[in-house]
């Protein structure tokens, strides 16, 4: 008997050592401590909540998206009550974005929907901007008034596997006709595995207002990206899915601190996990 446990142990011994080495280490990236979120619950409605945004900055509410039915909520971070307006309708809605005094939300063809920022209202004339981008999937949407342009990833663009495709849309011409392109190469990130570099797909992104890096989020493989104000990558950071279960939006206030918001499932609701930001 002896023998036969002792030599049981082996292969149990080995596939517990196989396992350990194969964990992931969940770092943070400079400046916060992902493993001390603070969390956010959303109400029933935003259980689909696919993208998040601030007017300008200010952290008091949240802007979100629905992931189907052409809603825009508003939701006060303090308070349980949430305001809705209906812009379109029913579709797959990915992102939102804010520019002066009007909000842009990105349906996934690339189809973009723009219209006032009032929430008294609880249906809005909304211009649809079709045909502005390529021909693709789109999940990512990020305004900068800096700039006067409105930023977006293809998720699935490309012959490289390795090359993340963007397109800008200057905003100061309103006739939705100048379109720009820019690419991340994600080729020499030696943080990212080769499937996941290989496969990278934004589902978010989103600027750092003090340090001026681009914060990209893929929900597929839970991997944040960063890079510098020129797309070039600095690093990449695997998320911890007992924190992280379906991310798909991400924003800053404007003190820098991030906000990752994650679909919710059968079994919890929709949240923004909060992480505060430290020099």
């Amino acid at each position: 008997m002896i023998p036969t446990v002792k030599y049981g142990l082996l292969p149990a011994i080995g596939l517990l050592l196989l396992f350990s080495c194969e964990l992931k280490r969940y770092d943070s990236p400079p400046g916060y401590d992902f493993s001390t979120p603070e969390k956010i619950i959303m109400r029933e409605s935003l259980l689909e909540i696919s993208g998040i945004a601030f007017h300008h900055g200010n952290p008091d509410t949240v802007l979100a998206i629905n992931d189907e039915d052409g809603r825009l909520f508003f939701f006060p971070i303090d308070k349980k009550k949430a305001y809705a307006t209906k812009f379109a309708k029913n579709g797959d809605f990915e992102d939102v974005a804010v520019y002066k005094h009007l909000i842009y939300t990105l349906r996934s063809d690339g189809t973009l929907f723009s219209f006032s920022d009032s929430i008294k209202q609880k249906k809005v004339k909304a211009r649809k901007w079709e045909n502005v981008f390529p021909k693709g999937e789109y999940e990512s949407l990020c305004a900068l008034e800096t700039d006067d342009k409105l930023y977006t990833l293809c998720k699935k663009c490309g012959k490289e596997k390795h090359i993340i495709q963007g397109y800008t849309l200057d905003l100061a011409d309103t006739s939705g006709s100048k379109v720009g392109s820019f690419q991340v190469d994600l080729s020499g990130v030696s943080s990212l595995t080769g499937k996941v570099k290989r496969a990278f797909q934004p589902s978010a992104l989103a600027l750092h207002p003090l340090t001026g890096e681009w914060y990209i989020l893929s929900s597929v493989h839970k991997t944040l990206l960063i890079t510098d104000a020129t797309w070039k990558p600095k690093g990449a950071y695997a998320l911890d899915p007992k924190y992280f279960n379906q991310p798909e939006g991400i924003a800053f206030d404007d003190v820098g601190h991030l906000y990752i918001s994650n679909e919710g499932n059968e079994i919890q609701n929709g949240n923004i996990m909060r992480f505060a930001f430290v020099r």
